[in-house]
């Protein structure tokens, strides 16, 4: 068989019918790092910019399927594969309801305020990324998101596809079975390898309610719902430190606590930095200091790995100016993010 651009098929339920394939290509050499379905499941659809207080998106319910891809390093970047995929899409009927990029979309808002897989399946640079959102079928639509990000060595694209009731699962078929397109809009690299059709396992457990009496009042608890993050008052960072000092674990122990009361409990830990050094190598940092803090809570208090996710915002959010040494000791942190 002649390789050929790899081709992802999207099993959408229009209108309560039988699953309508709908083939979309993706660049050459495109490889998959997750598959799983939540069946049924939820998901929060973006359908607007992301900022303080607004977090526009669209609740849905039903079969979520989600999957990603790494791509080659020197493929097109985010802004050319997401022209590409908006009109494979809308040559499929579908109706575009988000079109946006980074900051347009809200930035570091978007990016821990949306559903993303958590590395290796997926990685986002807060500076480089799309998203789109899109719709199709009446009088019980489907809808799909597609985040598209580029990081160092190579390219990432994430599919969220929820379809009404339950459908019948995709299937990624072998290139040249389905209509191809050419995602970076130059047909002269047609030839690719197929994207692995191996399923990863589920990267995520599945969300349960509270235990029976679980004490629900805990400050902690209250701030995270409320506001929807909490700083980790008391896990301090030296400049340029990945681990936390040693009064770390048990400045943890509220967090802990609040999460074996709430084992439906799912967290993002976000790492900040000060303004020392580059974006790259603070987003790098940031991210290995959210590390340390989920190791700690996984290995110390036993806390299931699997509703924890690290990442890492660098200096793009400060709390504090860095103009001293008191501001920049503030924004070396690590917050805790409700999913």
């Amino acid at each position: 068989m002649t390789p050929a651009r790899a081709v992802l098929l999207l099993a959408l339920a229009l209108g309560g019918a039988a699953a309508a394939q709908t083939p979309l290509s993706l660049p050459a050499g495109a490889v998959a790092t997750h598959d799983s379905v939540e069946d049924p499941g939820r998901y929060a659809l973006p359908t607007g910019r992301f900022g303080t207080g607004a977090a526009p998106a669209l609740p849905l319910e039903g079969r979520i399927h989600l999957r990603a891809w790494r791509l080659p390093d020197g493929g097109p970047g985010p802004l050319a594969l997401a022209r590409a995929l908006r009109r494979q899409l809308e040559q499929a009927g579908f109706e575009i309801l988000l079109d946006c990029a980074a900051a347009d979309c809200g930035g570091f808002d978007y990016r821990i305020g949306t559903r993303v897989l958590p590395p290796p399946a997926m990685e986002v640079s807060l500076t480089a990324f799309h998203a789109l959102s899109a719709r199709r079928g009446d009088p019980a639509p489907a809808h799909l998101n597609l985040l598209i990000s580029r990081s160092e060595g190579g390219g990432w694209v994430q599919a969220i596809e929820a379809t009404p009731g339950t459908a019948p699962a995709p299937a990624l078929v072998p290139p040249g079975a389905a209509a191809t397109g050419d995602p970076s809009g130059d047909a002269s690299d047609a030839a690719a390898r197929p994207v692995a059709a191996g399923a990863a396992p589920p990267e995520t457990a599945p969300e349960t309610a509270p235990a029976p009496g679980a004490p629900d009042d805990s400050p902690l608890l209250k701030a995270l719902r409320s506001q929807g993050r909490v700083v980790l008052d008391g896990v301090d960072f030296a400049p340029g430190a990945r681990r936390p000092d040693a009064a770390a674990a048990a400045a943890l122990e509220p967090l802990a606590a609040a999460l074996r009361a709430d084992p439906g409990l799912r967290l993002m830990l976000v790492g900040h930095s000060d303004d020392t050094g580059t974006l790259a190598a603070n987003i790098a940092l940031s991210r290995a200091r959210a590390a340390a803090v989920r190791t700690v809570l996984v290995e110390r208090f036993g806390i299931d790995g699997r509703r924890l996710e690290a990442q890492g915002a660098g200096f793009l959010a400060p709390r504090a100016p860095n103009t001293s040494d008191a501001g920049r000791a503030r924004n070396r942190r690590v917050e805790a993010v409700l999913r």
